[in-house]
């Protein structure tokens, strides 16, 4: 049999060859380092004016919408377990997975909570360099776990407008790079004047940390954190594409394998622009890598729902309930991010994913995008389709979320499916009853007026002297000088003792004062015997017992000047305290001035730093003021800089004396003559003195200013600065 024929195709032999050995994976190279960088901190600090915390254009700017309920975890702190790190990385807290930080007074880890960096400010230890082509950088002094808060994104937080309006400015002003970060909708935080040392982190297509928007109190507050592990000497970079502004898209100068070549010019949709964190919720992040969809310098990256369209699953885990929860409260801003997430809670039957959601505060979660995103119809029907899937057994969770109200709103909408879906989840909740619970005291009624007190303006700022200028040098900054503060070494007089006096010797009492004694009282109780009875007047009985009825108009001046004279008396005594630091902490400098002059600048800061200090919560609460340590350290600080700006001025006037003794005078003394001219001229404030230095002047660039107007209002300074 002929298999094959003249036309059959021809068949090369098959030749057997030795098997190739195995191609090697190329292993993924590991972070840049630069620790050949000079350290450029005095040099960074020259190009912008540092501040301790954000400043507001409007103190209803930056505002956070978290519903109360969201304000508290579960934690607890178990003495039995000291190695126990409540609301810590690796605990099961609720506020730090989904981005809100505990309130100091309200978790009841109390002392031992983890959950409290920004108010803190518990910082990573970072290094300011100078890059070859990326002007300033940050660089990590020593090894940084992930999750680590590396600094806060501060700056002054501007309304679109002004956003704007500034934005033309700088161009105008030939200023190429920007430092705006969108914090909510229609608010942004501006750092390119003033701001801290988190504006000095760059731009890498592979950055090592991320931005995240955390609910600090009453605020919303936005810092940089580490995705990952990162080592000493790498520099810490974000991606600018998600959440910085500028002009123009700029020349990438990262030097990451998969750099795309620009930063800027992005939409929310590119994919190469997507935080991780919702493409961790979305589950969609190793389909990403596989098919690399983030893009380079040579491929254009994809479109989320228009060139590509990710298949999402149910949520599986609790591990993704946190990552969901967490990316559906930093959505608020994205409509189209948001639609997606609530696309994979809607689609998710399991009761235990369920429960788990609710345990993240999910209705007020849901609150959020009801109200915030009222106007995306899709978003509003897949959140109220989602919560008609939530089973409950009590309505508390209703009740404290006030997820009802907006509920309630949409019940009456004119879109039918919306009204429909609306009404059947009120009629369900009205079915529940609310289950009681025992009250407890709670910090967050106070929340507001301490937001209030504690919230500066941009207006209020640029009166007060910048936090560079009160600021201690750390220790790894590189200083043109070295500062030893020698305290003066004085001989202690021998206590005084004074002389006991000689004890009283008291004679025995005697038989003949017994005797008389025992006789006068036989003669009163026959004379008590022998007087009639007499009814006792009302008025006799009244007086007797003690009580008086006494006009009600005197009660009330008698309580109101014993308030007054309490409140005088604890303003003295705080005087007192703020006095005797400041004096101590001036008296080094005494001799370079005559004594008239120390005394009314020693007075000036003392009643700068009172003043101050009696608008703060704990000397309204307190009877008895006190200084803690910090405080203390925090006015000495204030003290010396305040201090250095006299010399300064005494010099510039030819005032200033050079020390020709070693004598030092006791600083009670001062003390006491600068209480004891408070008292003689209580209207006489240093602040009106021609001489006097205006706390406004102290403002890097900007000379001292003499004569301050009479209209200026009395500057305050925050000694906790």
């Amino acid at each position: 049999m002929e298999l094959f024929s003249a036309d059959s195709p021809k068949v090369e032999p098959v030749v057997d060859l030795p098997p190739r050995s195995p191609t090697p994976a190329k292993e993924a190279p590991g972070p840049m380092l630069v620790n050949h960088l000079p350290v450029a901190w005095e040099e960074a600090h020259e190009t912008f004016v540092e501040l301790e915390r954000c400043v507001y254009e409007r103190k209803d700017l930056g505002l956070s919408r978290e519903q109360d309920e969201m304000m508290v975890c579960d934690c607890v702190y178990d003495k039995h377990d000291p190695d126990a790190k409540p609301c810590g990385p690796y605990s099961d807290c609720i506020n730090r997975a989904i981005f809100i930080e505990c309130l100091a007074e309200e978790c009841r880890a109390k002392s031992q909570c983890q959950n409290q960096r920004f108010t803190k400010r518990q910082y990573a230890p970072v290094q300011i360099v100078l890059t070859e082509m990326k002007g300033y950088g940050l660089r990590a002094e020593e090894n940084i776990a992930a999750g680590t808060l590396m600094y806060e994104y501060i700056g002054e937080v501007v309304q679109e407008k002004t956003f704007r309006k500034r934005m033309q400015q700088y161009a105008d002003q030939g200023i190429k790079h920007f430092y705006f970060m969108m914090l909510q909708k229609e608010e942004y935080i501006d750092a390119t004047m003033k701001g801290g040392i988190g504006r000095f982190a760059n731009h890498s297509c592979n950055p090592n940390s991320e931005v995240q928007k955390w609910v600090v109190g009453r605020r919303l507050r936005m810092g940089i954190f580490t995705k990952r592990d990162v080592l000493q000497g790498e520099e810490i970079t974000f991606n600018y594409n998600v959440d910085r502004y500028g002009h123009d898209a700029q020349t990438c100068y990262c030097g990451e394998p998969n750099c795309v070549g620009t930063i800027g010019g992005k939409t929310q949709t590119d994919i190469g622009t997507i935080d991780d964190l919702f493409l961790d919720a979305l589950g969609i992040s190793d389909e990403v890598e596989e098919l690399g969809l983030k893009g380079s310098k040579k491929k254009k990256s994809r479109q989320l729902d228009e060139d590509w369209t990710p298949t999402l699953k149910p949520i599986a885990s609790e591990q993704e309930v946190q990552k969901v929860a967490a990316a559906i409260r930093q959505s608020a801003e994205n409509p189209k991010m948001m639609a997606r997430l609530l696309e994979r809670v809607n689609m998710t039957e399991e009761p235990l994913i369920h429960r788990q959601l609710m345990r993240m505060h999910g209705f007020g979660l849901m609150n959020m995008a009801l109200t915030q995103l009222a106007e995306e119809r899709e978003v509003v029907l897949l959140a109220l389709e989602s919560m008609n899937k939530w089973k409950l057994q009590i309505r508390n969770k209703i009740e404290d979320s006030n997820i009802e109200e907006p509920v309630k709103v949409l019940s009456r909408s004119d879109d039918r499916e919306i009204k429909s879906v609306a009404k059947t989840l009120l009629d369900y909740w009205s079915t529940l009853e609310l289950s009681y619970r025992i009250p407890r005291k709670s910090k967050i009624s106070t929340l507001d007026a301490e937001d209030e007190a504690a919230t500066t303006t941009i207006a209020e700022a640029d009166v007060l002297p910048s936090y560079s200028e009160l600021r201690r040098p750390q220790a790894w900054e590189n200083t043109s000088f070295i500062q030893i503060d020698i305290a003066p070494v004085r001989a202690r007089p021998p206590p005084f003792m004074r002389p006991r006096p000689p004890p009283v010797v008291r004679p025995p009492p005697t038989h003949t004062h017994s005797a008389d004694r025992s006789k006068l009282d036989a003669i009163i109780a026959l004379a008590q015997q022998s007087m009639p009875v007499l009814p006792e007047s009302p008025a006799a009985e009244s007086s007797r017992s003690g009580s008086r009825s006494a006009d009600p108009e005197s009660v009330d001046r008698r309580k109101r000047m014993k308030r007054e004279e309490d409140g005088s008396r604890k303003e003295k005594r705080l005087k007192v305290l703020v006095g005797d630091v400041v004096v101590k902490s001036m008296s080094k400098y005494r001799e370079q001035m005559d004594h008239d002059t120390f005394k009314r600048y020693a007075k000036e800061c003392t009643t700068i730093l009172v003043e101050k200090e009696k608008k703060g919560h704990s000397y309204a609460s307190s009877r008895h003021p006190q200084l803690s340590e910090e405080k203390k350290a925090k006015i000495k600080s204030f003290t010396k800089e305040f201090a250095h700006k006299v010399l300064k001025r005494l010099k510039e006037k030819g005032k200033l004396r050079r020390p020709e003794s070693t004598v030092i005078e006791t600083p009670s003394n001062d003390l006491l003559e600068i209480l004891e001219s408070d008292e003689d001229s209580p209207s006489e404030s240093p602040l009106t003195d021609r001489n006097a230095i205006r706390v406004d002047s102290f403002r890097p660039g900007h000379t001292p200013s003499q004569t301050p107007t009479s209209g200026d209002p009395s500057p305050t300074v925050d000694p906790h600065r």
